[in-house]
């Protein structure tokens, strides 16, 4: 989130809202919710991302193989009414899929849906009513678009079977009829099927290179595992009351099945008999396990690292049934999150004067808030051009200072490794007028990159 510092004293209470809603430029919403530890709301928009990313390229395949076929029934069909039934026949099964795809939308949008939007609103915090109506508005236009293409394509089909009848005088003649020996028709017909099959498979290689690509370059690879990751498997240990419901979860890692701690596991939902709300969250210990006493029911269980990121991918939220009488132990394989440990996030500092001006030359230094500050003043180099590790007399492969000094734009950069620093102020870098500000906390995420704005303020005379 990008926002300018101001002094707020002379700025009435009642406008300081309006204020500083009018200050803010941009919002990171995936800074935000990982803030609160909602990853998955995160997983949820990065799904609904990933379908939409399928149905964009799905077309073109569709069209390719279209084309392909239809080709294909040109070359090797011997008359003009055969083709016409095969394009009958698939006109018509791309008529019935659409409308069939239709029907669902609409039953699935005012029939199904309403009964299970509960489901849905412990995932999102938002009420039932809302979540509802955008669900059905985001249905509606593809209803619409399957019944529309279902009824064209019935029509085009049968116009296609209306020219039957002028196609039968033409039955006999060959399309490709040509006054050529036998032995040229198969060369020209061996050399036409290559042309198409080498255009058709180098189109196709591209668009499969550029799926891969984009696919790639939105991390959709992390979400496939979350979603994937179902190596799980429950244990149950019977108990003699029958009002004893235990939910014990275990995390190890799926490569030495050595435990996993520090996760933190958020289950709420209802109980069937009594009906009781359950919001809860625990985390694993030194074990890995977290036990939950509830009752019999479902459950909707969010997994969330609480240091902020962790080097596991953790499943997303999902929905458990308890219906065994004692205690039931889900144990979940973890798979190691080698993108997150690999890849480092962009912080941005923008320094402007008190005339929104962007300020050069200005030098920062952070410190990570894992190594014990540094109590001496920094001896900084006459000249930094980015994020530079301070020379130390002792060698350490974790530099715990950083160096980054202002462009012409007023901008420092630095690149990170994921987690939460300290950034200072260099005092013999500043102008002569101004004060330095006050020490302040930076997040680093992977493969983003977060803006801060300070605005310097002048010294008191």
């Amino acid at each position: 989130m990008e926002t300018t510092e101001d002094s707020l004293d002379s700025i009435p209470d009642t406008s300081n809202s309006e204020y500083v809603l009018s200050k803010i430029k941009r919002v990171n919403l995936n800074a935000i919710l990982l803030s609160i530890n909602r990853s998955d709301i995160l997983n949820m928009l990065l799904l609904i991302k990933l379908i939409y990313f399928i149905i964009d390229f799905a077309p073109v395949f569709c069209v390719l193989l279209l084309a392909l076929l239809f080709l294909i029934a040109l070359l090797f069909q011997r008359n003009i009414k055969e083709i016409l039934r095969w394009l009958f026949g698939l006109l018509m099964t791309c008529s019935i899929l659409n409308i069939i795809t239709a029907i669902f939308c609409l039953v699935y949008s005012y029939k199904i849906l309403p009964g299970n939007v509960y489901m849905l609103s412990m995932t999102i915090p938002l009420k039932s009513e809302v979540l509802l109506s955008y669900v059905q508005d985001c249905l509606v236009p593809l209803l619409v678009f399957c019944m529309a293409s279902g009824i064209l394509m019935t029509v085009l089909s049968f116009l296609v079977l209306s020219f039957n009848g002028t196609a039968d005088k033409f039955s006999s003649v060959n399309i490709f009829k040509l006054n050529l020996s036998t032995k040229y028709k198969k060369i020209l017909g061996y050399t036409a099927i290559t042309v198409l099959l080498l255009f058709s498979l180098s189109f196709l290689c591209f668009e499969l290179y550029s799926f891969k690509k984009e696919f790639e370059s939105n991390n959709f690879s992390n979400l496939i595992s979350k979603l994937t990751n179902s190596n799980s498997y429950t244990e149950i240990i019977s108990a003699k009351d029958d009002t004893i419901y235990t939910l014990q979860i275990k995390l190890i890692d799926a490569e030495d099945d050595s435990p996993v701690s520090g996760i933190q596991i958020s289950i709420n939902g209802k109980t069937d008999n009594p009906e009781k709300y359950h919001n809860i969250a625990g985390i694993t210990d030194e074990n890995g396990t977290v036990k939950f006493t509830l009752g019999k029911g479902t459950f909707h269980l969010v997994f969330s690292p609480m240091s902020g990121s962790t080097d596991y991918i953790l499943p997303s939220p999902f929905f458990y049934e308890l219906k065994s009488v004692g205690t039931t132990m889900l144990t979940v394989n973890l798979d190691k999150n080698r993108a997150l440990t690999q890849n480092n996030g962009i912080a941005e500092i923008e320094v402007l004067d008190e005339n929104n001006l962007p300020v050069k030359g200005i030098e920062l230094y952070v410190d990570s808030v894992q190594n014990p500050a540094h109590t001496d003043e920094p001896t900084p180099s006459a000249n930094v051009s980015g994020a530079t590790p301070l020379k130390n007399t002792e060698v350490s492969r974790n530099p715990d200072r950083f160096f980054s000094v202002t462009n012409e734009e007023g901008i420092a950069v630095f690149k990170l490794p994921s987690g939460v620093y300290n950034i200072k102020f260099s005092p013999d870098k500043l102008p002569r007028d101004y004060k330095a500000p006050e020490l302040f906390e930076i997040n680093c995420s992977p493969d983003l990159t977060t803006r801060y704005t300070i605005r310097l303020v002048k010294a008191p005379q």
